[in-house]
């Protein structure tokens, strides 16, 4: 015989006068209005236990001081106590499906608590997705990858989580249903779990392998004022071989390509770490067939390319893009190290890759770019609605805690820092580097190192570069400073130097943000950082953090998820609605060095890449 469903309106009197009930009555009534209306009465009492920790999220934003809050926050743990002397208990209409998914992951827990005890994990949060998923009448089998981004899409809207807390609980709980054999909620996931790559520390100590692949590392961020003709001279002769014998004249080998090395950041020298030794892992993955590498020259051979792309299209059904992507950082690696250099097999490899066309990738781009140029315009004003709201907050007396005179500060703060990020990224749509590692502090930890964004006279020696808005312009005239911001080629990604001055309708929001980010500096724990955009610790932005802050408030304000990248795909596009074909005036907003390249990616028109290797 199935359970009744315990109700809202049946864990107390709804009619009574008495304080207590009354209290629980005003306690239902947020609750439907939490939930989008409706009569409190009718809705079931497992719902109100599912959503109680956002429903306390909920009252405490919209509370607007501690007493408040506390008015009906205390009062829930009476609410539970009154419910269950109505027999009702926790997840007890649960499915048996869902009942052994608990059971087993309590258990995994527990072991993994056993394993690693200093380990503090949010072990809970599964039981949310649990109560959700039931409530839809979904068993575990029938959980898709989609459900769960949907999931987590949702909680972001709605203000029930942030981006970062409802991803981990959703990859945590997509993990948890692949443990127990539920496999089709995400088939290409489970194939790839299984880590084959080995960490640089791992490497064999009986070789020069790890030596010669942080020299590569070395090497790829050295400075230029650093370079030498010796770091490329005979790049592909061994120590002991001569030039004239060199088997560059046999077609095998050829010469470092010299004009196209850059100095890589060490993010990008990061990624290249990473990609090789997941190239090494590879090699070493299966037992009964593993390779020898003691050099890296061993281990960048066709043999083994060829091998571990088969390797990633097969077994790991990786997209064609990521594999592109992959064999791209390596064979550039190569050819700009002394000890790789150009292989002849290097261009027959790379026609095996199968490469996105132009036409495929401006396709993709439009259809990323989901939300119009109006939508995006709203979202400052949104959030600026968001900080009036919690200014009107009373600070309590606490240093400490939500309703904190500091902690409403910076709220402000960080949601200022929100509102100038959309701001900026409506007038220029930088990227996302650039956004990450601009300086406008002078000063890193006691060194000195040029700002990127400052307020200064135009040199003249750079003028014949920058672009000047009129009002810039005017004010070079009369010997005054102007706000501009530069970037060495060192600093940008292929596109050469950056020197412009500061549209004049950022001129006041800067100001403006300026000042707060001086609170959010006072409450870092770095307080060297001299970034403009700061994360939640006041450090330098992250790249991968810039794209998780887009999306959250993308998501928050207008219901979708919009990357930096995606960002200034809509920016270009609307660009082209207002100057039709305007692509050489497109390209340097873009800071595109070529308009050919604008126009292929934003045009209408079909293209076709260009035959040259680099073009």
């Amino acid at each position: 015989m199935a359970q009744k469903v315990l109700t809202l309106g049946e864990v107390f009197e709804w009619d009574s006068n008495d304080i207590e009930e009354s209290r629980f009555r005003d306690i239902s009534l947020l609750f439907a209005e939490f939930m989008g209306g409706g009569d409190p009465r009718i809705i079931p009492f497992d719902l109100f236990h599912e959503m109680t920790g956002v429903f306390r999220r909920y009252l405490r934003n919209q509370s607007t001081s501690v007493s408040e809050f506390k008015k009906y926050s205390d009062r829930i743990p009476s609410f539970f106590a009154r419910a269950k002397k109505k027999q009702w208990a926790p997840d007890q209409l649960l499915s048996e499906g869902w009942q052994d998914f608990v059971q087993k992951v309590k258990q995994e827990l527990r072991e993994a608590k056993e394993k690693r005890p200093e380990k503090r994990g949010k072990e809970k949060r599964y039981l949310d997705l649990v109560r959700f998923f039931c409530r839809k009448h979904l068993e575990p089998n029938d959980i898709r990858h989609a459900d769960l981004r949907a999931w987590v899409d949702d909680c972001v809207i709605k203000d029930y989580r942030g981006y970062l807390s409802a991803r981990e609980a959703a990859w945590a709980f997509e993990h948890h249903l692949l443990d127990q054999g539920f496999i089709e909620v995400n088939p290409k996931l489970a194939k790839r779990r299984k880590k084959f790559s080995i960490s640089l520390d791992e490497f064999p100590k009986g070789t020069i392998l790890k030596e010669e692949v942080e020299a590569l590392l070395k090497y790829r961020m050295a400075p230029p004022k650093t370079w030498s003709l010796q770091d490329n001279e005979g790049a592909d002769l061994d120590d002991d071989e001569d030039p004239r014998d060199s088997s560059s004249q046999t077609g095998e080998h050829e010469d470092v390509e010299l004009s196209k090395r850059r100095q890589s950041r060490a993010y990008t020298a990061s990624r290249l770490e990473d990609i090789i030794c997941r190239l090494y892992g590879f090699t070493q993955n299966d037992a009964d067939h593993r390779m020898e590498m003691p050099t890296l020259e061993d281990l960048f051979t066709e043999a083994v390319f060829k091998k571990y792309k088969k390797f990633l299209v097969e077994e790991r059904e990786v997209t064609a893009r990521s594999v592109f992507n992959t064999f791209q950082a390596l064979i550039g690696a190569a050819r700009q190290y002394r000890r790789l250099g150009r292989r002849a097999w290097h261009e027959e490899f790379e026609k095996l890759l199968d490469r996105e066309t132009l036409d495929e990738e401006r396709k993709r781009r439009r259809k990323r770019a989901c939300l119009s140029f109006d939508d995006l315009e709203e979202i400052p004003d949104q959030i600026d609605k968001k900080i009036q709201k919690i200014r009107e907050r009373k600070p309590s007396k606490l240093t400490e805690g939500f309703f904190s005179g500091e902690r409403i500060e910076f709220q402000v703060a960080r949601l200022e820092m929100q509102k100038f990020l959309m701001i900026w990224m409506l007038a220029l749509a930088w990227p996302s580097r650039n956004l990450c590692e601009c300086r406008v502090d002078p000063q890193n930890s006691g060194k000195v190192r040029d700002p990127n964004l400052f307020y200064e006279a135009v040199d003249e020696k750079a003028l014949p570069w920058v672009y000047l808005t009129d009002s810039a312009r005017e004010s070079y005239a009369n010997g005054g400073k102007v706000w501009q911001f530069r970037f060495s080629e060192e600093e940008t990604s292929g596109c050469g130097p950056v020197h412009w001055a500061l549209p004049d309708v950022l001129i006041e929001p800067l100001k403006a943000y300026l000042d707060h980010r001086g609170k959010l500096k006072e409450f870092a724990k770095d307080k060297d950082a001299d970034t403009l955009f700061l994360n939640t610790q006041g450090r330098s932005i992250q790249q991968t953090t810039l794209d998780h802050l887009f999306i959250e408030i993308t998501l928050k304000y207008r219901g979708k998820r919009i990357s930096p990248q995606v960002f200034r795909d809509n920016w270009a596009f609307e660009y082209l609605l207002l100057h039709e074909d305007q692509f050489d005036d497109l390209a340097p907003m873009l800071w595109h060095q070529d308009s050919r390249r604008t126009e292929a990616l934003y045009g209408n028109k079909p293209m076709r890449r260009p035959t040259s290797e680099h073009g």
